[in-house]
């Protein structure tokens, strides 16, 4: 009578590396992306995210809900007194939904920037894992969480009645292109602010590393990148 032969012993796996992958893509982007082409994670990039979110959102809280309570640019109905328990609620709706997005659309662009470049390599019939993507975008998500917290930090030094209006609350630290949108163009200058420093650092890194792993030229990379963020933009 014979034996079943021994299982093959697995391949060690790397070691988990925690905080310090979203730490390496910011100061050393090659060695994460080792990091994650041997050990994909992206669970700890994204908890980091939703808490800079969280937190931005409380910092910005009262000047958000501040500028939300002042009447339409232009509007001519006078503006009766307000209750202040009905204020106060709504001051609470809506950082409780600006805190909402905080943790949903990153989460939604993880999975979208995945989806995209997992489509990109398998029409080029590469095997590239979907995990792969999945932690490449949460970790190269890292510069937008510094981004927010920086901004929240802006609005938060300057007094909330010093706030008139969206643009003044978008440019409280201006570092965007919403300081070349049109004043009076509150949907341009919304849109314009969602592009600043932190945004194009985020995604010139995701630009880096879907090269790494593509093995494409990197200006093709980058048109990837920057195109998904320009539909980021429009989406959310």
């Amino acid at each position: 009578m014979t034996s079943n032969p021994l299982p093959e012993p697995e391949a060690q796996r790397a070691p988990r590396a925690g905080l310090g992958l979203p730490r390496d893509i910011l100061i050393a982007p090659q060695h994460a992306y080792a990091r994650i082409a041997s050990r994909p994670e992206w669970l700890t990039a994204y908890l980091l995210i939703a808490a800079a979110g969280l937190v931005a959102a409380a910092l910005m809280g009262p000047a958000v809900a501040h500028v939300a309570s002042l009447p339409a640019v232009g509007s001519t109905v006078a503006v009766a007194p307000h209750d202040p328990a009905a204020q106060a609620a709504a001051s609470r709706l809506i950082v409780e939904e600006v805190a909402l997005q905080e943790v949903i659309v990153p989460l939604l662009m993880i999975g979208l920037t995945a989806t995209a470049l997992t489509l990109f390599v398998r029409l080029r019939s590469q095997p590239t894992p979907y995990l792969v993507f999945v932690s490449l975008a949460a970790n190269c998500l890292m510069p937008v969480a510094i981004g927010s917290l920086v901004g929240a930090a802006g609005v938060r030094l300057h007094p909330v009645a010093s706030y008139h209006d969206l643009r003044s609350l978008l440019l409280a630290v201006p570092d965007n292109l919403g300081v070349f949108a049109d004043p009076h163009n509150e949907r341009e200058v919304e849109f314009l602010a969602r592009f600043d420093i932190f945004d194009v650092w985020a995604y010139v890194l995701l630009g880096l590393g879907f090269a790494t792993f593509a093995q494409i030229r990197l200006t093709t990379a980058l048109a990837l990148a920057f195109s998904l963020d320009f539909a980021f933009a429009l989406m959310f």
